[in-house]
């Protein structure tokens, strides 16, 4: 597969990956506060206590429900935080290529959309310096 190009990194952003990941966790926080709410609940439905076999086996089933939901939203949290870290992971990237590519156009030399690097330089005082300024340019374009 081939490198995104430096327009598409400059425009890249991860926005979507937070934003499932707040909703991820939103989500998880919600059944568990449903389920706790409706097995607490359970031992007064309407405020009266509620007592006998029936509420027995119903609290019992809540309690345990309380439980059994405790995974699911787990994997909830556990997908919010590898997004979370992907898109921290993808945005310092995109801050490494777009330094490094800084560094090279600070020193004079033009990053192209394929990573090409040019020297925009149109005069050098000695063959010395060209060669030079050519070095520099094959380390920024194996750098980037």
């Amino acid at each position: 597969m081939p490198f995104p190009t430096l327009t598409e990194i400059e425009d890249a952003n991860w926005d979507y990956l937070t934003t499932n990941a707040t909703a991820w966790t939103n989500l998880a926080r919600s059944w568990e506060a449903a389920f706790t709410q409706i097995r607490d609940a359970s031992t007064s439905p309407g405020g009266v206590p509620w007592t006998g076999t029936g509420a027995q086996a119903f609290q019992h089933r809540a309690a345990a429900d309380v439980v059994k939901v405790h995974d699911p939203a787990d994997m909830l949290r556990n997908a919010a935080g590898i997004a979370t870290s992907g898109a921290q992971a993808q945005q310092g990237n995109k801050s490494l290529v777009l330094s490094a590519v800084n560094t090279a156009e600070r020193q004079d030399f033009r990053v192209g959309d394929d990573y090409s690097v040019t020297d925009t330089w149109t005069y050098y005082s000695s063959a010395a310096e060209q060669a030079q300024r050519e070095q520099a340019a094959d380390g920024h374009a194996s750098f980037i």
